[in-house]
């Protein structure tokens, strides 16, 4: 069962984070960086005063090229905006650990350039950077600590395997050139001020180990790393992971709920094919179901991805669960779309008709019972047969907080999951049904002269989606126009903020879509941005907004000359 799946042609159907969550949970989302961070005792505290426990994952290493950024072909950069914020909305982590060459760093202005834009893209989508090395030069410590001592979501990590000596020395000069933020050691006896302790729980180590970090967690800081059971290598790790994939997953879940309990902060495998996912294109999670062996070829579908999320999630891999169709995650907007998915949901493919909004599709209801006890019957767009997608539209009147998600089928058999509403959960459709990659927008430009030209963001045909270019000049004012749904319900005067290729774009609306528009769904609201003429020639950039804070998913635009 993958993370996401793909939606049939002409269907509102999101891809989504395939896992369960229990009746009686209540999903929460880890709290998003909020630098500068202090180290009081044994604990972290953020700049709310809130304490703040590491949940994350290691990036791909950055190698200096720019497909680090824009992927293969065909696929997201390993270290895109995309790939960034599928790790902050839909695995629900805090935290990357970014892995940086040291002589590359030094020698290359294009590699810092990529390690400060993937450092700032990790923040402004709520994930604080740990930036790791292994190396203790003096020369490359200064340098990064006086790149990124004026960032204050930023962790640095020395390599764990330091003597005392070199990893005091080492500290020494990232406080020399004026870095005051935390530091994460591998060593125990060291003292200063902002010091994190690591450690590497090996799954092949002494169950006693646990037990130390435990009583190390009292006295410092923890962040425990690595914790990959390194499947298809003939390691220690891979043969002390138990071959049962049910067995594994409950290994996995009391180690990181062990953690959890004693206020131990984790960073956990990486985000790369064949550990936490199985590929950058739809960037599926990988699974323990599919087995695995201690030698020969490699699975990239086989890894800890689900179940870590699963625990992040508080979810069952096998239950119903019903997501935000454009972030992936358990808080929906009142009046925007959900999908469902789980077991034997609806008895047959159904999808509604253009302008019709039943409250029944393939013999199923969707019953919301909100956090007051009132109960309502959801509009449907979409139901699946057998193991696949429902969407559908979370009603305007729901009360805000936790609710009741209920499949009612024609044979009174039911099934629940839960969600909490909210006011926003803001998302920009696209054309690919994916709520990542092109963008569905229609771009107006007018003239000096009059004249006014209007044509879609994105093209699609039999081979795909593909981004139009946008030409831009200082003799043409440029808009685009893009349907999303989750961001109609804000407060008096929201704040709102579009960034296009990493810089604030000015917005013109946003709001629900004009009902009178042809073909316009209830469900629908737009956003409208004016391009400056100075982002000519960008090329295909990134596109995200928030809303009075409230982060939406990533897209994609371009901008040409």
């Amino acid at each position: 069962m993958p993370f996401f799946f793909s939606r049939p042609v002409g269907s509102v159907v999101c891809l989504c984070f395939c896992l369960g969550i229990s009746a009686s949970a209540t999903p929460k989302l880890t709290p998003a960086v909020a630098g500068p961070y202090r180290v009081s005792g044994s604990r972290i505290f953020d700049a709310h005063g809130e304490e703040y426990l590491l949940r994350g994952t290691r990036l791909a290493p950055v190698t200096g090229a720019a497909s680090d950024l824009t992927g293969a072909p065909g696929e997201f950069g390993p270290l895109s905006a995309t790939t960034i914020v599928t790790i902050r909305q839909r695995v629900n982590m805090n935290t990357v650990r970014l892995p940086l060459d040291a002589a590359q760093y030094l020698d290359r202005k294009a590699y810092r350039d990529i390690a400060r834009t993937v450092a700032e893209t990790s923040n402004r989508l709520e994930l604080l950077v740990v930036l790791e090395a292994s190396t203790d030069s003096p020369a490359f410590w200064t340098a990064l600590a006086k790149d990124f001592r004026d960032n204050p979501n930023v962790f640095f990590a020395l390599p764990r395997n330091l003597s005392s000596g070199k990893s005091r020395r080492a500290f020494e000069v990232i406080r020399n050139a004026g870095a005051a933020q935390p530091v994460v050691v591998g060593v125990r006896d060291l003292r200063g001020r902002n010091l994190v302790v690591e450690v590497e729980p090996k799954y092949a180590a002494r169950p006693e180990d646990l037990a130390k970090f435990a009583r190390l967690a009292e006295s410092v800081p923890v962040l425990a790393d690595g914790m990959d059971p390194e499947f298809f290598t003939g390691s220690a790790e891979c043969r002390a992971f138990p071959e049962d994939p049910a067995s594994a997953a409950e290994l996995l879940e009391k180690r990181l709920a062990f953690f959890d309990e004693h206020k131990i902060s984790w960073t956990i495998s990486s985000f790369q094919p064949g550990r936490m996912i199985s590929d950058y294109r739809y960037l599926i999670g990988t699974r323990l179901e599919g087995g695995w062996g201690c030698g020969g070829k490699r699975d990239l579908a086989v890894g800890i991805g689900v179940a870590v999320l699963s625990h992040l999630w508080d979810t069952s891999p096998t239950g119903l669960f019903p997501v935000n169709c454009m972030l992936g995650g358990f808080a929906v907007a009142r009046g925007a779309v959900v999908s469902t998915y789980g077991r034997t949901l609806a008895d047959r493919l159904e999808q509604h008709r253009p302008g019709e909004y039943p409250t029944q599709l393939g013999g199923v209801s969707i019953r919301i019972t909100d956090s007051k006890g009132v109960a309502r019957l959801a509009p449907m767009l979409y139901a699946g047969g057998g193991w696949a997608i429902i969407s559908f539209v979370v009603p305007d009147e729901s009360a805000l907080g936790p609710a009741a998600v209920t499949i009612v089928r024609d044979d009174g058999s039911q099934t629940e999951g839960r969600i909490v509403v909210t006011d926003l959960g803001p998302g920009l459709w696209t054309k690919n049904a994916e709520s990542r990659g092109e963008v569905n927008g229609r771009v107006t430009q007018r003239f000096d002269n009059g004249e006014v030209r209007e044509f879609d963001a994105t093209a699609c045909d039999a081979h795909g989606c593909r981004t139009v270019p946008i030409p831009v000049s200082e003799h043409v004012k440029t808009t685009v126009r893009m349907l999303g749904t989750g961001f109609r319900f804000t407060k008096a005067n929201p704040r709102i903020q579009v960034m296009i290729g990493g810089r604030s774009v000015p917005v013109l609306s946003f709001g629900p879509a004009a009902s009178s528009e042809p073909g316009q769904d209830p469900f629908n609201d737009q956003l409208t941005v004016e391009i400056p003429a100075d982002l000519k020639g960008a090329g295909e950039v990134d596109l995200w907004f928030t809303v009075d804070g409230v982060l939406s998913n990533v897209v994609r635009l371009n901008i040409g000359a």
